[in-house]
Formats: structure tokens, sequence, C-alpha cells
């Protein structure tokens, strides 16, 4: 977009508005449909009926009623095509006021007389309307009824029944296919009837005809909803009088594009004097669709500016050039946030929508999909191959330049809609100056400037820390310990107020709306860490007092998987006394690698762990709990088990259920509490009430969350980290 003007600015989004236009349509279609499917199921029902009611003695009655159920059904197509004439003209002219805009569309309006408005001038209108303050979506109502008011039941019926240039009318395909289905379901009925058939039986034998004919009538419903409803969409264009200058014809850019059609796209055909729309070469604008399935459309070309006429130059940049036409993605991705997973599936395609939905399900953190996951740099769709063959890697740093990509338009249009041209970098906010520039890793550092920036402001004052320093250096029971957390907590909540300023930095960016959810998120989850962090602080102990647990045979592991090992014996050795452990069953500690999606497991036999590289930090926790458990001495496992017994008494086992095996049991808690983690930490041994898996989801739980531990578990918390420190 160097060289960005208003006009191939207003034409680009009005290009992106027509596709998700379309998508609305046919979202509404396809309910439609079924509703026609049901109409359509019901009257093969009502023949069935009727014609077992009349017998062989009503076969001369029995045309007539078929004549007449079957103009039911071409009523109702009809009702389907009216309503989409009217919805189109609906969504068209919102199209127009909301891509242009309410003031741009009154100050062409100012420029002259439109056809329509005999009332006050448009000078007066923009005067009256900004000096009052009215809200813009007044001032938008005010402009659809002053230019676009809706169209009378003559012009609606003018758009269902005109014929495509040498084509039928929708009616009289309908009966095209309709006649031949009469006498089929006649002969077809007459001798059901002959052969005494009962209702049902003569259901079925008019069934596969009525299939057939019903076909056809969804074809026609489709393709004629869509011709109605660009008949309607230019009808609202033609209502901006002399400031239209022509239409432009906006495909919809995939793998399924016939390439003619792909040749067209932004092909400018203008309007003459005789009314009729021809290009450069004087073609005529087609009647789209013009072909099965084709998902043309049209937008329309402004009149040049008269400031701009007699300038070539000024003229030739006003224009947008044939066959350049890109949609502004910035447009989608500000419509993909209203729109329904229905409207979205069709604006992109089944298969990419499932693909990306489905790739996405398997995050750690799963999310919808957005816009920018289906799209490369330049705003085209990206093929399901590709979608498909991306890594992980691949996958961000594409989302990243997109992301950058999308910033910069849609501040461009910002910029060129208001003022008309591109504006200095000098008139841009600072943190957006590298978005600005074409830098597709601004966006990234900015996000990491602002949460690193956040993250400085809630460092513990001095004072404070120099008390943690002298708490760390003594060992402390459990509950002094949760009380220690409770303070650092409060600490924390006092200073949130300091990274107001740039959450609403944030707030005020003008980025897209996924960009700033992104940066909130951002940021929640580095707060969220330094509570984390700061629990498990609290929860080391002194370095003297710690124990030592060594790493043995590593077999497979790579970079990654030992440095999330590093990390949780170092955790683990920080929370847990040299004095609780014995020393001899505490050896090192083998660790195994196996295939990825396997179960997490330990064997206390040969003191190995089994692990997976997709597995998480807190898997290797929870597997090296268990080398850590087997280590405890027996007086530590029987305080363990007996109050274990106290907060099951009187439970049942119950199965884990899926994916667990028949035999894995667990034990609710009676005494009103609950487990940390999940259920799990409930597990029993079969044939045994003695817990199996408390330690370890407690441990795991703790790495994960501790300040959940203590809020939601606070007696496990005391039990588990008491019996570790030897308190």
């Amino acid at each position: 977009m160097a060289n960005v003007t208003v006009q191939n600015a207003i034409a680009s989004r009005l290009a992106a508005a027509a596709h998700l236009r379309q998508a609305r349509i046919l979202s509404l279609l396809g309910a439609r449909l079924r509703s026609l499917r049901a109409k359509a199921n019901e009257l093969v029902r009502r023949l069935a009926r009727k014609a077992a009611e009349l017998g062989m003695a009503g076969l001369p009655h029995l045309a007539g009623i078929i004549r007449g159920e079957l103009d039911e059904l071409r009523s109702a197509l009809e009702g389907v095509l009216e309503e989409f004439a009217r919805t189109g003209y609906e969504m068209s002219r919102e199209m127009l006021v909301k891509t242009i805009g309410a003031q741009r569309l009154l100050a062409l309006i100012n420029r002259g007389t439109m056809t329509e408005a005999e009332e006050p001038t448009a000078g007066q209108i923009v005067a009256r309307y900004q000096l009052a303050g009215i809200p813009l979506e007044e001032l938008e109502t005010y402009v659809k009824s002053l230019i676009f008011r809706p169209p009378d039941a003559e012009t609606v019926s003018r758009w269902l029944v005109e014929k495509p240039p040498g084509g039928l009318s929708w009616e009289e395909r309908f009966w095209r296919w309709a006649v031949p289905a009469q006498a089929a379901f006649l002969t077809q009925l007459t001798q059901g009837l002959a052969a005494g058939e009962n209702p049902t039986q003569l259901e079925q034998r008019i069934r596969p005809f009525a299939d057939g004919l019903f076909y056809k009538s969804e074809r026609i419903a489709r393709t004629e909803a869509m011709r109605v409803a660009e008949r309607a969409n230019r009808a609202t264009a033609e209502r901006m009088g002399p400031y239209l200058e022509g239409l432009q014809i906006v495909a919809v850019m995939d793998e399924w594009t016939r390439p003619h059609h792909a040749a067209r796209n932004g092909r400018v055909f203008y309007r003459g004097e005789d009314g009729v729309y021809r290009d450069e070469t004087g073609e005529i604008l087609p009647d789209l669709p013009d072909e099965p399935n084709c998902r043309c459309m049209t937008i329309p070309v402004l009149t040049m500016p008269p400031e701009l006429r007699g300038r070539s130059a000024a003229g030739e940049a006003f224009r947008t050039a044939s066959g350049g036409l890109i949609p502004d993605p910035a447009s989608y991705a500000e419509w993909w946030e209203k729109a329904s997973p229905q409207e979205q599936r069709i604006a992109v395609g089944a298969g990419r929508y499932e693909l990306v939905r489905d790739r996405l399900a398997k995050l750690p953190t799963p999310r919808p999909p957005e816009w920018i996951d289906f799209i490369d740099e330049k705003g085209r769709l990206l093929p399901p191959w590709r979608l498909k063959s991306e890594s992980a890697e691949e996958w961000q740093r594409r989302r990243e330049a997109v992301d950058a990509m999308l910033t910069q338009r849609k501040l461009l249009w910002q910029q060129v809609s208001t003022m008309g041209f591109r504006a200095p970098l000098a008139w841009i906010p600072k943190p957006l100056h590298g978005v600005m520039a074409g830098d597709l890793q601004s966006l990234v550092r900015l996000q990491r400037e602002l949460v690193t920036a956040a993250a400085r402001r809630l460092t513990p004052p001095l004072a404070e820390q120099k008390r943690r320093q002298r708490w760390q250096t003594d060992l402390h029971p459990a509950k002094e310990v949760r009380r220690e957390i409770e303070r650092r907590l409060d600490v924390l909540r006092r200073q949130m107020d300091e990274i107001k300023p740039i959450i609403a930095e944030i707030e005020s960016l003008d980025v897209l709306p996924g960009r700033r959810r992104e940066m909130l998120a951002a940021l929640d989850n580095r707060i969220a860490d330094l509570r984390r962090e700061m629990a498990l602080e609290a929860l080391r102990l002194p370095e003297k007092e710690r124990a030592a647990i060594k790493r043995g045979e590593l077999t497979g592991l790579d970079q990654s998987m030992e440095e999330k090992l590093d990390q949780a014996v170092g955790f683990l050795g920080s929370i847990t006394s040299k004095e609780v452990v014995n020393d001899l069953a505490l050896g090192p500690v083998n660790v195994f690698k196996v295939p990825p999606r396997s179960r997490g497991s330990y064997d206390p036999n040969t003191a190995t762990v089994k692990i997976a590289h997709d597995h998480h930090f807190e898997t290797y926790v929870h597997e090296l709990g268990h080398h850590l458990e087997k280590a405890l001495r027996p007086s530590v496992r029987q305080r363990i088990n007996k109050q274990f017994a106290e907060w099951t008494k009187g439970a049942e086992p119950e199965w884990l259920g899926k994916p667990y095996r028949k035999d894995e049991y667990y034990l609710r808690r009676t005494d009103g509490g609950v487990w940390p983690g999940s259920n799990y930490a409930g597990k029993i041994r079969q044939g045994t009430m003695e817990p199996t898996e408390l330690v370890t989801m407690t441990l795991q739980s703790i790495a994960m969350d501790p300040v959940g531990v203590v809020r939601d578990c606070p007696e496990v918390f005391d039990l588990i980290v008491d019996l570790l420190r030897g308190t």
C-alpha cells in the first residue's frame, strides 16, 4: 500500500466487505434451504396421503393436486428469493455506509444534489449533525434513509423476474424440471394405487423423483438468491446517482476460482450515458453470477473528486488498477471478531477452517481460529497443504508477520480515509513507528517491552526484598509458609496500581483486537508467573538444608528434555529437607525417553523415569516425585497414610474413568475438602486403601500453581510441605 489513496483504500475495504457480506448471505441461505427441504418433504407426504385417500376413483383429480403442491413449492422458493433481495439490499446499504462512511457520503452530497435528496442541502445536514454532536449510529441511520431508501415491491419483483442475458428466468427453469416431475409423480402414484400400496409405500415410490426435483430447486435457490442479492447490491450503489462512476468486479481468489474469473478481478466497468456498464474494451458488465457456483460480485467505484479531474497522474492514482484489487485483509480481521463460526467457515472454506480449528485445539491453551491463522503476509488465503505442513515455529513467525501487516493496513486506511493521503511517520504514535515502517517484528518487540516494563514496576520495594531474604534463611513450618505467601500476594496486589498506565496504553493502541488481546494475555501470564515465582521462592529451603537428587543414566534425551529435567530436579531438591529422605534409597535417578503421547511412568526397581518429548515440566516433577517418595522414611510414609484415611473415611473406591485401566480407583474426600489437581491424587492400589499419588500430584500441583494449592487445599499443602521439610 505504498501509493495509498482514498479511492483504492475504499475499494480494498469494499472488496473485503463484499466477500464478508456474501459469507453472511450464504450462511443465512443454508438455514432457508433446510426450511425449504422440510417443506418439500411435507409435500411428498401430503401427496402420498391424498393419493391413498382418493384411490383409483380420484385419479382424474390427482394431476391438479400435484400441480397445486408443486406451485406451493414454487411459491416457497419465490419467498426465499424475495427475502434475499431485501436482505441483500439491506446488507449492501449497511456495507456502503459503514465502509465509505456516513460523513464521506454526506460530503459527496454536498458537491451537488442527489436524485433523492430534495430536503435540506447536504451542507446544512453536515453542519447540523456536527454541531449537535449527534452519535455516529444516528448519523448512519439518517444517511440510510436519505440516500438508500428501501426498495418498493415492484422493484423487488423486477429483480426476481428479470432474465439473465441469453438465459431463462428462475421460474421458467423451475417449471422446466417440475413438469416432467409432475408426470412422473402421477405415473408412480397410479401404479402404486393399482398395486394396493399404502401411504408409506406410495411415499417411498415417489421419493426418488421428488429428491431430484428438490435438489434442482435448491440449486435454483442457491444461484438465484446470490443473483437477486447482487442485483439489490447494484441497485443500492446506483442510489448514489451521479457520484457512482462505475462498478468493479471482485472475485473470491482461492484455489477453486476459475482462471478467467480470477483474471477479471478488479476490472472496472464504467457507467455510460445509456446507463450500461462497460469496461475499457467495451465489454458489458455480466449479470452475476454468470456461471454455476460463481462467487464474483461487484462494488461501487466513486466519481473522481473535482479537484483531481484534469490531473492525469492524480486520476491514475485515484483509480484502482484493473486486476490489481486486493481485498483489505484488516477488514476481514475486524469482521471475524463478530462473525458466527458458520460465517467464518464459509469465508475461508470448510476444509481450511476445520484444519486450523483442529490444530489450535491441540495447543496447551486451546483457542478458536483467528483470521491471521489463514493468510500470508500479502493477505491471501493459504492453500490447505501449506497450513497442514507448517511447523509450529513457521506458523508463529507467519502469524507475527501477518499481524504487523494487518495493523499497518488498518492504520493506513484510517489515515487515507480521513486525510486523503498517507501521513508522515512523525504523525503516528511512537509505539507503532516500527509497524508503519514495515518492520514485521515490531509488534512482537512492543509486546515484550510493555510486559517487561510492567514486570519492573511489580518488583518489590527494597525493604520488602531485604525482609524476604532474611525470611529465607530459616526453616519454617507449612502454616508459616502459607502466611508468608499470602503476605507477598498482598504486596503484589498493592503494586497492581503501578501497571494500570501500561494496561491503558495497550487498550488504547490502534491495533487489531486479536493483537490487543494477546498483549493483555501476555501481561496476565507474566503477572501469573511473578505470582508463581514469588510463592515458590517462599517454599524454598535454605541452601544447606536441601536434599540432593542426583541424575543417573540419561537415554535418548534431547537438550529441551534435559533442561526440563534439570528444572524439575532443582525444584524438588529445593523444597525437600535432606533430613527427611533416606540417603541410601535416594540414589541416582535414570531417565529414559519414550515415544510421543506415551504416559510418563516410574519403575522403582530400576529407579527409572520414562518420559516423552511432548511432556511438560510438571510431568517431570510428577514422575521424579515417585523417586523422591520411595526414599521417604517409613514414619513419614505412615503419617501420609494415616491422614489420607481420615480424609476419606467411609468412601467407596471409584474407577478413575477413561483413559485409565479398569483396576485404577480413587477415593473421594469425605471431610468436605478437594484433592489438588484432580481426583487422581486420591488414587489407591487395587485391594488396598493406601494412596499412591497424593504426594506426586501435590508436588505437581505446587509446581504448576502453588497459590492455587494454598487457597484450595491448605490442609494437603500443610501435610506434604511439613513432611518434606521435617517440621
